[in-house]
């Protein structure tokens, strides 16, 4: 790249120095590497929708529909352990599907964060 002008050269400059973001994309100054930042999992928007999706609150009850009781199979670790199959029977169910990963890595970045009720 040729450099015409001092003003060219300062937004140069400036712009390696703090690096550029747009839309939860950041890429560092000095570097080929992209980092996504993802907004933090909501309970409305990204939990419930997938506890819905596989109808849990069917069998189980509202227990497992509704924040207070998903936030207590949350902290006990039966929220993931059956939608994993890891030291609990696998959920949901042969017929209702099977829990992605991108869905379980969902619920276990809601669960990091606190189990946030929004």
């Amino acid at each position: 790249m040729k450099i015409t002008s001092a003003v060219e050269l300062l937004g140069t400059v400036g712009l390696l120095a703090v690096g550029c973001v747009n839309d939860n994309i950041t890429i560092l100054p000095h570097s080929n590497e992209v980092q996504t930042s993802k907004p933090s999992p909501s309970f409305d928007h990204d939990i419930q929708p997938i506890i819905k999706k596989y109808q849990c609150s069917g069998c189980h009850g509202n227990d497992y529909y509704i924040y207070p009781g998903v936030k207590s199979l949350a902290q006990s670790g039966e929220l993931v352990g059956t939608m994993s199959g890891i030291g609990y029977k696998r959920m949901p169910p042969t017929g209702y599907g099977k829990v992605t990963s991108a869905e379980l890595e969902t619920i276990k970045n809601w669960i990091n964060q606190g189990e946030l009720n929004n």
